[in-house]
Formats: structure tokens, sequence, C-alpha cells
């Protein structure tokens, strides 16, 4: 998530002398090498396409898609205007194409960048390098295969922020240390590393990287070769979804493909996915993409297993509402799952736990302090002061728990929540039948009590050939996903407990010296969760497959796919009855029960013709007929229970 702190960054420095410029660049950069190199830069994925605009609004473009920030002087940058060409492409790709021809050259520092002329680069490394003899210049010309210089090309030194780009005849210079390595990268290229060691001149030619160049990306009802590609599409792999500790993959996707915003929800356990925006808000009402999970509509994005997933192409621009329709104004996430390889049965688990806790909460005032200002203004508005002298000592001194108390209300609803996960998968199969089974189980305890979740799923999928032009596929997946949240004897759910939890004056205490609850007139949070007072949900979700292909003739294909979906989601608002005191109270017991259900059923039918002429030219048709069918039912039940009933729930 971007950083709010970033309107706070200021470009204006032309009021300072030259020296106190220099000087801060030197400070600055200086201050950003002491800390660790993060891999930010190489994860982070950016697409632009920018042509004679302000090297200035490259930056602010940077900064709208990624969590980078820029520093840099006004007088270095002004009056330059650049061309920037760039899909998919990491920082250093962009920066390579950005400051080609300029006097400017950058250093990154995790979401830092400093932009800076090469005059002022020198001073500081003279400045971190006093002892020169330990550095040396190299020079050097990188080609392509064909013997064309590569312009743009990254030349960084490597295990540093110390980086250049060749110039329009593949040119450049560079000063690293003695046995320094260099690492030449540029898009479509393989990267290299060459070590300098006894050598100031180089010669590098890079090779093209095919196999970036051949990869197949799922694009609507088939998939391409990624150089075949016109339109803007993005990929993410599973191993960019593993190595993240969240419970959701909308927020498992958040930075890792460009144009895409996330934005975090709540955290509620079971709840708690993001909100996605694909190159911003297309339509009036809701902006949500088209999410589709094997080429169906399950409305399970958020809870299926990351072990499960293949990869997930997002597609962007009009082009794939050619294939989707009004459904994909806002984009299309297309999710592919798992399926078998041929060989023999492998097993595999993974597991992981972690802990979390409330990042920041507000620093209140104790009772003593909130007690004192609080007579100042009765004071000052004509009043009386409420408290006594007296009782801004017993405040003070903590001698009077019970009558004059310091109560920290978020001390009683907040807690160190934990989390595991755990996935078994077994795949195999031979060359006629292949088979992918997944079991999966998450358990969370949320940061707020009586917040959690417990979700079981499980997904197989099986590919069978019935004859060399026939094949079948079939996909079943079952999730059950159970979580809860504590809730207010009068209903309002966890908002409200968090509500009550922050307007409460430290000088209520949490109980009396007789055992009975203080409170105010909207109760207590803490009662709330010591009586367990929860709202409890259950989701449950079914998706089937039975899917045919057939091949007519070489390059024809025809596959005719049938999808049944059922979901259902109950959820139960139990509010108990409470007595704070012999006065207070809140009831009498109250269950509201909701279910809801859906039904969809799919039927695809898909003529593909996809053949290559001598070997460069694409011919690739599409023809389709979908018909989609989807029933809701809700129904919603209030009663008052007795509180017998209530025990037993």
């Amino acid at each position: 998530m971007k950083s709010n702190n970033k309107k706070s960054i200021s470009h204006k420095t032309e009021k300072f002398p030259s020296f106190v410029k220099i000087t801060f660049i030197i400070l600055f950069a200086g201050i950003l090498q002491l800390n660790a190199e993060s891999a930010y830069d190489q994860e982070a994925k950016l697409s632009l396409d920018v042509k004679t605009q302000p090297l200035t609004e490259v930056f602010r473009l940077i900064e709208k898609e990624s969590e980078f920030l820029f520093n840099y002087l006004d007088s270095d940058v002004a009056g330059i205007n650049v061309n920037v060409k760039v899909e998919n492409g990491n920082i250093r790709e962009v920066l390579a194409q950005a400051l080609y021809n300029t006097n400017l050259t950058y250093s990154i520092n995790d979401r830092h960048i400093m932009i800076m002329s090469k005059e002022a680069e020198r001073k500081l490394a003279v400045t971190r390098n006093p002892d020169q003899e330990q550095r040396k210049a190299i020079i050097g010309n990188v080609i392509d295969q064909n013997g064309e210089p590569v312009i743009g090309a990254n030349v960084v030194e490597k295990g540093t922020t110390n980086g250049t780009v060749t110039d329009i005849d593949g040119n450049f210079s560079l000063n690293v240390s003695n046995n320094a390595e260099i690492q030449i990268s540029y898009i479509g290229y393989l990267e290299q590393t060459i070590n300098t060691s006894g050598s100031t001149k180089f010669d590098v030619v890079l090779q093209e990287d095919l196999q970036s160049l051949e990869e197949v990306v799922v694009v609507g009802y088939g998939a391409q070769r990624r150089i075949n590609l016109t339109g803007a599409v993005s990929t993410i792999t599973q191993e960019n979804l593993l190595d993240r500790p969240v419970t959701s993959i909308s927020s498992a996707i958040q930075g890792l493909s460009p144009g895409v915003t996330v934005t975090s929800g709540s955290g509620q356990p079971g709840n708690d996915g993001s909100t996605i925006r694909i190159r911003g808000v297309g339509t009036l009402n809701t902006a949500d993409p088209y999410i589709l999970v094997d080429g169906i509509e399950t409305g399970t994005f958020n809870s299926i297993d990351p072990n499960d997933i293949e990869s997930i192409s997002v597609l962007k621009d009009a082009a794939s509402a050619a294939i989707y329709g009004s459904k994909a104004a806002n984009g299309v996430i297309l999710v592919t799952t798992k399926r078998g390889r041929a060989g023999k049965a492998t097993v595999s688990y993974s597991g992981n736990a972690s802990f979390s806790n409330e990042a920041t909460l507000i620093e209140r005032l104790s009772s003593y302090d909130y007690a004192r200002l609080y007579n100042q203004l009765m004071e000052q508005s004509g009043g009386s002061p409420r408290f006594s002298d007296e009782d801004l000592r017993l405040f003070q001194d903590g001698t009077d728990p019970y009558g004059h108390p310091n109560t920290v209300w978020t001390d009683y609803i907040y807690r160190t929540g934990f989390m595991h996960k755990h996935n078994l998968n077994v795949n195999g199969g031979s060359e006629d039948v292949k088979y992918m089974t997944s079991v999966g189980f998450l358990g969370q305890e949320g940061t707020l009590k009586n917040s959690d979740r417990q979700q079981f799923n499980i997904r197989t999928n099986l590919d069978v050939k019935l004859s060399d032009k026939f094949n079948m596929r079939t996909n079943l997946a079952f999730i059950n996903n159970k979580h809860s949240i504590p809730n207010a004897s009068y209903s309002g759910g966890a908002v409200q407990v968090i509500r009550q939890a922050n307007r409460m004056a430290p000088w209520i205490p949490y109980k009396k010296e007789d055992g009975s609850y203080g409170s105010i007139s909207d109760g207590n949070p803490a009662a709330w969760i010591d009586i367990n007072s929860r709202i409890y949900y259950l989701n449950q979700n079914v998706s089937s497959i039975l899917a045919f292909d057939y091949h007519i003739l070489e390059g024809l294909d025809f596959t005719l796919q049938g999808a049944y979906v059922t979901n259902s989601r109950e959820e139960k608002d139990f509010r108990k009855e409470i007595w704070y005191d012999d006065v207070n109270y809140h009831g009498p017991h109250q269950l509201t029960e909701t279910i809801t259900k859906w039904n969809r059923y799919t039927l695809d039918a898909l003529l593909n013709y996809n053949k290559t002429f001598s070997g460069v030219h694409n011919l690739k048709a599409l023809g389709a007929i979908k018909l989609n069918s989807m029933t809701t039912e809700h129904l919603p039940l209030i009663e008052r229970i007795s509180r017998t009933v209530a025990q037993l729930i």
C-alpha cells in the first residue's frame, strides 16, 4: 500500500544555496546507503508509454503505480523531456530509458530513489570512498547478437546501487571497486554478470531471452505465446504468492502487477478481501474487475488456497471486452489452478505459522491528564470543576484502582493474533490419465478478541485422454469458510466494539470492586468480549466443471464445457443480554439469522483455430457461445430467545 507520507515530500529546493544542495544530496544518499538493499526494485513491475513528456511526469507516474518515492533537485531535471515505453518491466529498466542521453544518474535504496547529476554522483563517490586506490574506472560496449548497439542497457555494480546506462552507441563507463562484478541487463535479453578483476575494458554481447518470449499466457478463452500478444496482459505466478503471509488472494497480488491498485480491507478474519482496481475506476457503479477461476465465476477468489494456483493473468485493456463484453469494463482477472502431470505420484506438504498485532493504536490520555484537562475546560466555559484535587491525586498515584482507575480499554479488546496454514497436495498420473488433489486448512485468530476463522478446502482436477482426438477434463472444488467477529449486546458487530473502546473515558473501571461492570449508557465493550457475544458466518461453495475437447483437424479444436456453482452464506447475529450492574442492562437475548443461496449454471461452446504459416505468420480465431443462468434465494429470520436456549448456543 502506498505510504500516505508521500504528499509531505517536497521537490522544491531552489531557495537553498548550491553548496547546501550538494551537501543535502551527499548526506541524504549516504544515510540511505546505511540500509540494506531491498528486493522490491526487482519485484515491482511497471508499464509506461510516455512520449516527449517532462521527466518529472515520468517520476509522478511511477509513484502513482508503485511504492517508489523520488528525491531530486528541480534544477537537475528542469527542461528535460523523455520518451519511455516499458511493458511489465522493473524500475531499473524504466530509469534506463528515462535517463538515457541525460547527465543524470540514480541510486535506489528500498523504495527511495535519488536522482542526481553525474557530477554530484562523482563527488558523493569521493565522500564515501576517500581511498581512491580501492576503485577503478571501467569502460565497455554492449551489442546484441546482430552486432547492433543496445541503447539504454543497465550496467550495475553487483551488490550496490552504483550503476549507469549505455549511450546511443552502446558504450558505458563506470567507477567500480577493484574486484567488482557488473551486471548488464535489458528488456528481452538475458542478464549477464561479468567479473572486472584484471581488466578495465569489456565488450558484451547480450543474448535474447527466448524463454520469456515463448512463455504461454492465459488470455480469455485460450492461451497465447507472450511474443504474439498485442493487448496489455500481466502474469502472476505461484512463486509470487506463496511467500506472502496473507489470507486472501486479493491482498497477495498487491504490488505484483503494474496498473493494478490493491487497497487493503479491514483485516477481519474470513472477510479481509482487498479492493482491486485495474487502471483506475472505469464505471460509475461498481468498479470491481471481472474474476474467473478456471474460466467460470465462482465468487471464491479470496478463499482459494494459494497452493492450488498455477498462475493469475490480468487483462487490462479494452481487448478483453471483445471476449467478455460489458463485464470486462474494469478489467479481467483469470485464475488458473494446477493440473496433474504425467509421472509417479508425488505428495507434497506445505505449512506456515505467523503472529500478528495491531500496527498502531492511538495513544490516549491517562485518567489524571484527562480529568485535569476536563476541569480546565469546565472552568473556561464558566462551569465548576468536576474533579476535586483529591480525585486528581488518586488518579495520579493509582492507589484507588476501583474508584479512580486508569483503564486502557484497548487492552481488553485486542490481543496477539495467530495464524497457521497447511496444504497437502497429491499429483501424478500417466499419459492418458492425470490427476491433482489438494487439501488445505487455515486457522486464524484475529487481533480483535472473539474474532477467528477456520477454513477447509479441497480441490481435485482430472484430465483423461479418451482417444487421440478426444479429451475430457473435470474440476471439483469445495470450500467451507467459518468465521466470527465480536458483537455488542445491541448489535453493531466489531465496529461497535472498537468504537466504544475508543470513546470511553479512562476513569470508568473495567470492573467494580463488587465484580459488576463499569459502563456508560452505551455499555462496556470489555463486557461484550467476556460474555462471548458474536456474529457467526458460514460460507460454503461448491464449484464443478466438466469439459470435452475434440481435435477436428490441424489447428482446429472444439470445446464443450459445462459448469455448476452453488454458494451458501449463513449469518447468525447473536446478541446476548447482559446486566452490567444492578441498574444498567442490555437485552433480552436476540438472534437474527440470514441465509443467502445462489446457484449458477454455465455452458460454453468454443471453436478455436490456431495456425502458423511459413514459420512466422500466426493466425488465431475464436468462435464462442455462452449460456448462463443464475438463481438467488434470501431468507431472513429474527427471533427473541429464552436465556436457556441462549446458553445452549
